[in-house]
């Protein structure tokens, strides 16, 4: 069995942190972090968390320079998944199941349902909601609907012809484009919403996995019980949070929670922020810069830049050859009109 997941040197902390929590209910698991920087560094090739620590560079993703190029440094960490999936499942023995778990998700026991469900099928996906709501919840369906109906911050499967069939599907589909007409961070997720037409995919209804922001008002997930050992909600024993904060999306929802559950869900999160401080013993919740932040010249790459990139036809082969004042005059722009 393989536990993999995604980082920058900036989310290092909290990829070290979903890897001791998960290596607590499956000790023999391998963990596998795909590192989205230049190179790797001691700490992590010594960790007793991580046993194997690839450079997404590594990974089979065409034109890499100008694929990362596109990218910022959150929207790698989603654009990248599929194609680590996709290397293990094809050339790693031990890839016999395989779980992608996304840097801020915390493990608070096995995955008993998702195994049952593998036993059958090939792929487990999660949605972001499982209770039906009202309109009083009518803006944050909204943006779910925007993002995509499966969070694919955590996805499990077993490896089969179908389960090599679907990753080599979704990599081509991430390896091709990431413009979304619809501005989402998210572009990975929303090709799920394919996955259980065109593939014999499972739906996990659990309301115990991935407790998060955008689903911690939901009865089923309310918390009834929490002590050292394991969490229990209303309807489930609690099997995985997802402390992900996007946007300070969670401090706003959580502020929403009614009373003994803001309490209680911020005592998991105080804990977590514990918990992901201890493993920062090299200062890199600190470390804002990322490998793929400048050109060669040492040049900040615009944000603007890498957005008008996404259009631009096969060249420049390699774009971090190159600087904002140079893609402007490709684009078309004058200094003066920027």
């Amino acid at each position: 069995m393989i536990i993999c997941s995604t980082a920058t040197f900036a989310t290092v902390p909290y990829v070290l942190e979903m890897a001791r929590s998960a290596k607590q209910h499956y000790p023999h698991a391998k963990i596998v972090l795909a590192l989205i920087e230049e190179e790797i560094p001691d700490m992590l090739t010594h960790s007793p968390w991580i046993d194997t620590v690839l450079l997404a560079k590594q990974l089979p993703i065409p034109d890499f320079n100008r694929f990362i190029f596109k990218m910022t440094s959150t929207m790698s960490l989603n654009t990248i998944k599929a194609q680590l999936l996709q290397h293990l499942i094809h050339t790693d023995e031990q890839a016999d199941i395989l779980v992608f778990a996304d840097c801020y998700t915390q493990f608070f026991g096995p995955l008993p349902e998702v195994m049952e469900l593998l036993e059958s099928r090939p792929i487990v996906l999660i949605p972001h909601l499982v209770d039906v709501h009202a309109t009083d919840d009518y803006e944050r369906e909204l943006m779910l609907l925007n993002d995509g109906t499966f969070f694919a911050g955590f996805i499990a499967l077993k490896r089969t012809d179908e389960s090599k069939h679907f990753l080599d599907w979704w990599s081509d589909k991430l390896n091709r484009d990431i413009r979304d007409p619809y501005a989402s961070d998210f572009f990975d997720q929303k090709w799920l919403n394919f996955a259980n037409v065109f593939f014999n995919a499972a739906i996990l209804k659990h309301p115990g996995y991935q407790l998060a922001f955008w689903n911690f008002h939901e009865p089923s997930r309310r918390i009834t019980h929490a002590d050292d050992q394991s969490v229990q909600l209303a309807a489930n024993p609690l099997r995985l949070v997802n402390f992900g904060n996007e946007n300070n999306q969670m401090d706003y929802y959580l502020k929403l929670l009614p009373g003994k559950q803001h309490e209680a869900f911020l005592r998991l999160r105080d804990r977590y922020a514990a918990n992901v401080k201890k493993q920062d013993l090299h200062g890199y919740l600190k470390h804002v810069e990322w490998s793929y932040d400048r050109y060669t010249n040492k040049e900040k790459i615009a944000l603007d830049i890498r957005l008008n990139f996404r259009s631009l036809p096969d060249q420049p082969a390699n774009p971090f050859e190159y600087s904002n004042a140079q893609f402007n005059q490709m684009f078309g722009r004058e200094e003066n009109e920027r």
